[in-house]
């Protein structure tokens, strides 16, 4: 039997199917090759995973919708703000990102968005003060409703 074969049938037999479990899977491997020993099978897995034919949603679950990887557009403010901090404090963990992102994920659209700045717990006020300094506006640290 060849490999095109079996995975043409997987994708038929599970193709209804949100989601399915290894041990649904095995059974249905068993079905072509009733002597599937475990090592056999968690190869296949793993093949198929590489192939990315089949794709892990947690442990012993799997489903064969393949979910592109979100992948944001970073705009030249972010990067600007980034590396400014950055060059001031090189030894700093620092994340930046755009409540603009979670749009699409969204139903209803807010019509303000927010950038967020996050760093390690003892660099934010003294980042927070570099970004007063140098004109930023806007910038809080640990934001109230006030």
């Amino acid at each position: 039997m060849t490999e095109t074969f079996l995975i043409q049938e997987l994708k038929d037999h599970f193709k209804n199917r949100d989601v399915f479990t290894r041990m649904e899977l095995y059974e249905f491997f068993l079905r072509f090759n009733p002597e599937l020993k475990e090592t056999t099978f968690r190869w296949r897995i793993y093949d198929l995973k590489q192939k990315q034919i089949i794709r892990s949603i947690s442990r012993a679950r799997f489903t064969l919708h393949y979910q592109p990887t979100f992948i944001p557009f970073v705009e030249t403010k972010l990067k600007t703000l980034f590396k400014a901090v950055k060059k001031n404090f090189p030894y700093t963990k620092i994340s930046v990102w755009n409540t603009k992102w979670l749009n699409e994920f969204m139903l209803h659209q807010p019509g303000r968005f927010m950038t967020i700045l996050e760093v390690e717990s003892e660099a934010a006020s003294s980042v927070f003060n570099s970004l007063k300094d140098s004109n930023y506006k806007n910038v809080f640290l640990n934001q109230k409703k006030k």
